[in-house]
């Protein structure tokens, strides 16, 4: 104690000596700290260097680089009615404005474009090339003289029906059924298409909903880069519908055509857009909440200005050494400047409420600031140093937001603390030049409080320990929270909301798809290997109706073992396409079709034929860039070995997180029966693995910082009766804290993490200047120590839990969760620091008054 006692006076003598070059010098420095705020760099990947150890974050990440986020931005567009045939016209040409945009990677609103031949016969060529055992046989029947007349005469009577002429040029040119039969089987893959569309826009079952699906150059997780693309997408779509609208001539009022933006990058983008606005009034919140609370008890503005001024002289330079630290920052850090806010404001609470005791009890000016340092001093450097470890342990994380928000809080206290001892005795130097007494002064005594020990002190410890105990038993059945989004994202948004119309509208859940890869080592292998694994998802859509779509590379490449099959069926149907020409011929000229509507099933009937004859001559691939393009979004090359990507989106219905959770499982056994391993993946797998790692996070750096802590009093205090006293507030309200979170039916948030240390370090503030001041001051004991403290320690508690109030506003879970936890954490330390470490201690004195008339230790 008596080099620390040192320091302390040394502090006091250069700050009395040199008020105003403290002043300038702490001034100058919180100039610089906070000039450097609008450069420093916001992290523009959330994801990055999360876990770096885990499979399913690491098959996450290479999946996206490799393939991209697929579908991560979804554009929603609705018509009051349907827009019938200029529905394409217009959605492509928003689909190819869209294309242009810097950071667009893929736009799909289709499968082809009906008016380019060489797209309608890719399609048909890889329908057929690819076709399993039951098309095959369906299509024998229907490419057969007698399937041939019955879809003519179906095509007619149809045609005598439709009067829309777009839907009767569409009978016309599908005379043989084959479109609408292909259609049916793509259903499968891509879910809904609007009705009777044989060209598969993705369009709503009333056709009057289309989506825009936009996979972006980049991962979602990069929000820099999210926001510029989406600010883009809307700053584009009015204009265009506008002008799109103008040619087409859809609606009367282009605004009756609505527009929204929905998918992950949506997601991310009105979440980051709702943080930032929250970063702002976090801050004011806290600073409001601490200022009031310095008006209402010290009642005096001056007073609270003084006490505000270490405080921002403190975390200003806090924000140059991030700077410095830092290339980028994680966006959860810039909002914890309210956090700092409160819990900086105890030390110089404590050093002005000592300063004025002394000064109340007839010492001078000077002896009074040193007899504060000298016995305030060493427990309030204590209690900065149990915070700053606190925030310390956050850097064992292995969340790189949290390794940050720990490195600044930790720097965050440690320079507030320094500025607090530094500028207390430089402002209360320039405070005594006034005539009038301008030093700050508690204006309550909360005695009322001080005195609750002494009633029944056995009786409290006893009641103490049992609820500890009760809140321990609860505390091991919390659990993390399954609900991925509300811990991930922002509460409220719209375009969750949109996500959720439009899933109920395909019968498809939009908002978390589910990746499926594996790897081989040879094509030919994985291909086969795909349709096994088309089949077993087809089954459980059919069993279970959990899953409402897939896509996959099936129907873009077939393995040579089913084309060899398929070109076998279609030499046999070629063989016999004279028969079926006599049999088209005759109908044909029986019927009563115009020329020209004669000559439209002429066409489409012969170019079938050409297909079917170049399949069965062998004649599958030729050099195409847009079929290898399509087909890169399937399968790629990676270290060697071939891997294949399923996307799979599961029915509306299933969206609790235990339902996802099932599907998951039912769907991870149906694989086993797979020849190779095939692995989940996706946003919302990654985001599990993120959390379930979290319980045991919690208690390892909760771990961590428990026996920092010890050590530390261990060697402050020899005897081991005051570490194990200083130690019941911090474990007593971690358990209380946690016991109440699981009776509450909270899941843990990543942010709970924060909570064991930062618990562990400020809810043992207050019990240092307790213990110390029970135990170790000269000629004290608990009823004065707890007189000259309480005032103190309930002003340094409520500032503390000011710094979490405000977090308890925002709309994202993990802050509120952080922000009630701490709240919590806070209000169980009061009273087992105010009540029941003061009993224990008073029971301790009389037993000790009995046996040895030295009541210190």
């Amino acid at each position: 104690m008596k080099p620390l006692t040192a320091i302390l006076r040394g502090i006091v003598a250069l700050s009395l000596r040199r008020p105003l070059w403290v002043i300038l010098f702490f001034l100058l420095l919180s100039i610089a700290g906070f000039a450097s705020m609008p450069h420093i760099v916001v992290s523009t990947n959330l994801m990055a260097g999360v876990g770096e150890a885990n499979p399913v974050i690491n098959l996450t990440k290479e999946n996206t680089e490799r393939f991209g986020e697929q579908d991560s931005l979804i554009i929603v567009l609705e018509f009051p009615e349907p827009p019938g045939e200029r529905r394409l016209p217009f959605i492509q040409g928003i689909a190819e404005a869209v294309k242009r945009i810097e950071g667009v990677r893929r736009v799909r609103y289709r499968l082809l474009d009906p008016e380019d031949p060489k797209q309608v016969e890719r399609f048909v060529k890889h329908f057929l090339a690819a076709m399993d055992q039951e098309e095959r046989e369906t299509i024998s029947k229907m490419l057969s003289a007698e399937g041939i007349e019955g879809a003519l005469r179906r095509t007619r009577n149809r045609l005598f029906l439709a009067e829309n002429p777009y839907v009767q040029r569409q009978l016309l040119e599908d005379p043989l059924e084959m479109g609408q039969f292909m259609a049916k089987t793509m259903e499968k893959r891509v879910g809904s298409v609007s009705v009777g569309d044989m060209f598969l826009l993705i369009a709503g079952p009333n056709a009057n909903l289309f989506l825009i699906a936009v996979t972006p150059e980049f991962s979602t997780s990069e929000i820099l880069k999210v926001r510029h693309l989406v600010e883009k997408v809307r700053a584009l779509l009015p204009k265009r519908i506008k002008d799109l609208n103008d040619e087409l001539k859809i609606v009367r009022d282009p605004k009756d055509i609505k527009w929204s933006l929905t998918g992950k990058a949506a997601f991310q983008y009105e979440s980051d857009i709702i943080f930032d606005e929250e970063t702002a009034s976090l801050l004011l919140i806290s600073f409001g909440l601490v200022s009031g609370i310095f008006l209402i008890i010290y009642r005096s503005f001056i007073s609270s200005v003084i006490l505000m001024i270490p405080l921002i002289a403190g975390i200003g330079p806090s924000y140059g050494f991030l700077y410095l630290a830092y290339s980028d920052v994680n966006p959860v850090v810039m909002g914890a400047t309210g956090v700092l806010m409160g819990l900086g404001a105890e030390y110089g609470v404590h050093l002005w409420g000592r300063f004025r005791e002394e000064l109340d009890a007839g010492f001078t000016f000077k002896d009074a600031m040193l007899l504060a340092y000298e016995r305030t001093g060493p427990p309030v450097l204590l209690g900065a140093l149990t915070g700053i470890i606190a925030f310390l342990c956050l850097c064992f994380s292995s969340q790189p937001a949290l390794v940050q928000f720990g490195f600044f809080g930790a720097m965050g206290l440690a320079l507030t603390c320094i500025s607090t001892l530094f500028l207390v005795p430089a402002l209360a130097k320039l405070l005594s030049r006034f005539k009038r007494e301008l030093y700050p002064r508690l204006m309550m005594s909360f005695s009322g409080i001080a005195h609750l020990f002494l009633h029944k002190p056995g009786a409290i410890t006893v009641v103490s320990i049992l609820v500890i105990l009760v809140s321990a038993f609860f505390a091991t059945k919390v659990t993390y929270e399954k609900d991925l989004f509300k811990v991930f994202l922002a509460g409220g948004m719209e375009s969750m909301a949109v996500s959720n119309k439009i899933s109920k509208s395909f019968h498809s859940n939009f908002a978390q798809p589910t990746l499926l890869s594996f790897d081989v080592e040879d094509l030919q292998s994985g291909l086969r290997y795909q349709r096994q694994l088309d089949g077993i998802i087809q089954d459980l859509m059919q069993r279970d109706r959990d899953i409402a779509s897939f896509d996959s590379i099936s129907y873009m490449l077939a393995p040579d073992t089913i084309r060899q099959k398929n070109a076998t069926v279609l030499k046999r149907i070629a063989d016999r396409w004279g028969l079926m020409r006599n049999a088209f011929d005759e109908w044909l000229s029986g019927s009563d079709l115009s020329g020209s509507a004669s000559a439209v099933v002429k066409k489409s009937f012969d170019g079938t034929g050409r297909i079917v004859a170049d399949l069965a001559a062998g004649n599958f691939d030729r050099p195409d860039p847009e079929v290898d393009l399509e087909r890169s979004w399937y399968r790629t090359k990676i270290a060697g070995k071939w891997r294949f990507l399923t996307q799979i989106r599961y029915a509306d219905r299933i969206t609790d997180p235990a339902q996802l959770k099932r599907v998951d499982q039912r769907l991870t056994k149906a694989l086993k029966a797979m020849p190779t391993e095939v692995k989940l993946s996706g946003t919302r797998q990654t985001m599990e693995a993120v959390l379930s790692s979290l319980v045991s996070e919690l208690f390892r750096l909760g771990l961590y910082a428990f026996f920092a802590l010890s050590l530390i009093f261990f060697a402050i205090f020899p005897n081991p009766l005051g570490v194990g006293l200083c130690l019941i507030p911090m474990i007593g309200s971690f358990a209380i804290t946690l016991g109440a979170i699981a009776v509450s039916g909270k899941g843990l948030p990543f942010s709970i993490v924060c909570v064991a240390p930062l618990v562990f370090g400020f809810s043992i503030h207050n019990g240092i200047h307790v213990v110390m001041g029970s135990l170790h001051e000269h000629q004290s004991n608990v009823e004065t120590t707890m007189a000259r403290v309480t005032p103190r320690a309930v002003l340094t508690s409520l500032t503390i839990m000011a710094g979490f109030v405000a977090m308890i506003t925002s709309r994202h879970y993990s802050m509120q969760f952080l922000g009630w936890a701490m709240v919590l954490g806070m209000l169980s330390a009061v009273p087992l620091t105010l009540v029941t470490l003061p009993a224990m201690l008073y029971l301790i004195e009389r037993f000790r008054g009995r046996t040895s008339p030295d009541t210190n230790v």
